[in-house]
């Protein structure tokens, strides 16, 4: 029981330590700013108008985390410029290991909302973005996509397609309903279908609506567990 406690508090300094290690830049730049306003005057001076801007307008140094199942990596995305986003991931169980940028996008147009682990060694991601529809309307779109923690084997978890075209649009990715299913790598899914037509063929997907899936994020298999519901509701 001791041997087991001491690893636990092994495991929850090396997070914090990782934690800081991947913000400390953001913290350096803080207190740049912070001491601009201290220097040279006991009360605190204003500051100019393009620091003010640059302290007002700073982002979020950790936009989401996520540890692995078996607490080895821990996965965090971070600002990338202006607009986009990184993933960066750091191995726990090595002290001399640096945060490893796997995947980044710039925000022109695609967004990276969060990650989190689906199994131990494997990525769920969503990403997003605004677009303009043929219609001329303006629509955001996700999608979900999978990799590993070394940002290899990235894949989008797609719908199942057959042979013909989507009578509408495809625009949401899909959300994860279950994490734990007790299957490593594995999720359940909601998806929204959108049946095909084709001339010529009845191979076509004919779905419509909401559907539950397990989905496995490794080889991104689909096993259908509760059937596509036109009148079902998110």
């Amino acid at each position: 029981m001791h041997s087991a406690l001491v690893g636990k508090t092994r495991l929850a300094s090396r997070v914090a330590v990782g934690a800081i290690t991947l913000i400390a830049p953001f913290i350096g730049t803080m207190a740049n700013a912070q001491s601009k306003t201290e220097t040279g005057s006991a009360l605190a001076a204003p500051l100019t108008l393009p620091d003010a801007a640059a302290v007002f307008g700073m982002r979020q140094s950790v936009l989401h985390a996520s540890l692995s199942p078996d607490g080895r990596f821990l996965a965090v995305v971070q600002p990338n410029g202006s607009r986009g986003e990184q993933v960066k991931v750091l191995d726990l169980t090595d002290p001399n290991a640096g945060p490893l940028p796997i995947a980044a996008v710039d925000g022109n147009p695609d967004r990276l909302n969060w990650c989190r682990w689906s199994g131990v060694r494997r990525l769920i991601c969503e990403l997003y973005a605004a677009v303009r529809l043929d219609n001329g309307d303006v629509s955001y779109v996700s999608r979900l996509v999978a990799m590993d923690a070394d940002g290899k084997r990235i894949q989008t978890i797609r719908l199942p397609q057959r042979n013909g075209q989507t009578l509408g649009y495809t625009l949401f990715g899909g959300a994860v309903l279950d994490w734990n299913t007790g299957e490593d790598g594995h999720v359940l899914m909601v998806r929204r279908y959108v049946p095909e037509f084709s001339t010529g063929t009845r191979l076509v997907q004919s779905e419509e609506g909401l559907a539950v899936d397990d989905i496995n994020s490794i080889s991104l298999g689909t096993n259908t567990i509760l059937k596509a519901r036109k009148d079902a509701q998110e």
